[in-house]
């Protein structure tokens, strides 16, 4: 037993400290910003990360290929890249320092917020990781997120390219049961991704 100035009592062993309140000798209640730091260190051991942004037309790096005026722009996660820290859902615990309580969290990827990049509205797709494109789609819409290409990129500053994002929409559910009861919240976490696609246009003349 350790006396503390405030009139607390810390009880160690096996390598940690518990705090005990100064009258009855049992587990003292935390503040909201111990369980507040609890709750963010559990977050941060989950390592979310934004959405691996794939594209049609091919997106990124090396340089962009070029799609069409009039075809379908599909959004989706690039298949090689998804893993429990972009789709979710994720859990993860983390002790409250000082006291014999933990945190239990659980973030869910409920949507993403796709920005075609081109002036149109946004789109909200959900369905993460969305259906992945294949050469068998053609010139289809993605039944989970696309877009209809209506204008050319070529006279866009700084290299005729679209810049799309993708901004994952997290949802962290957290609990803790508290000696005055179980306490919880949901802790709302965007992650955004960006990218480049380039779009033409292709000249036709029609004759009789």
């Amino acid at each position: 037993m350790i006396d503390q100035p405030d009139g607390t009592t810390m009880q160690c062993g096996a390598g940690r400290c518990i705090t005990l309140s100064p009258d009855v000798g049992v587990p003292a209640t935390p503040s909201a910003v111990d369980i507040a730091n609890a709750v963010q260190m559990a977050i941060a051991a989950m390592q979310l990360a934004p959405p691996p942004i794939c594209m049609t037309p091919h997106n990124g790096t090396p340089p962009p290929g070029t799609g069409l005026v009039g075809l379908w722009s599909w959004f989706f996660f690039c298949p090689e890249q998804i893993n429990e820290s972009n789709t979710g859902p994720v859990s993860r615990t983390a002790a409250v320092p000082g006291f014999p309580l933990v945190v239990n969290a659980t973030a869910v990827n409920t949507s993403v917020l796709a920005n075609w990049g081109d002036g149109s509205v946004p789109q909200l797709c959900v369905g993460v990781p969305f259906t992945p494109y294949v050469d068998a789609f053609g010139a289809l819409p993605s039944p989970t997120c696309s877009h209809h290409l209506e204008r050319s990129s070529e006279l866009e500053p700084g290299g005729g390219v679209f810049r799309p994002s993708a901004t994952s929409n997290w949802l962290v559910t957290w609990s803790v049961a508290a000696p005055t009861g179980v306490q919880g919240g949901v802790v709302p976490i965007f992650l955004t991704s960006r990218t480049e696609i380039r779009v033409g246009e292709m000249q036709v003349l029609v004759t009789n």
